[in-house]
């Protein structure tokens, strides 16, 4: 709910326009806000620097394979 999913190409991007114009207000703001709140959550420096001392321990055999690590 904090984005609209497009195809990468001139028709999505239009069609992920269209879909925002026909969108309130209201609905436009609450998906900013739960844009902003994944940002805080996921990507500031303070969590990606939490993240990298998590792979750094992890690396060393501090540790369990923390959750940002996909695959392997």
């Amino acid at each position: 709910g904090a984005a609209l999913k497009v195809e990468a190409r001139e028709a999505g991007a239009a069609a992920g326009l269209h879909e925002l114009q026909r969108m309130s207000e209201a609905e436009r703001l609450a998906m900013g806000s739960r844009a902003r709140n994944l940002v805080v959550a996921r990507f500031t420096w303070s969590r990606i620097g939490q993240q990298m001392q998590a792979v750094q321990a992890w690396i060393l055999g501090g540790g369990d394979k923390p959750g940002c690590i996909l695959g392997a």
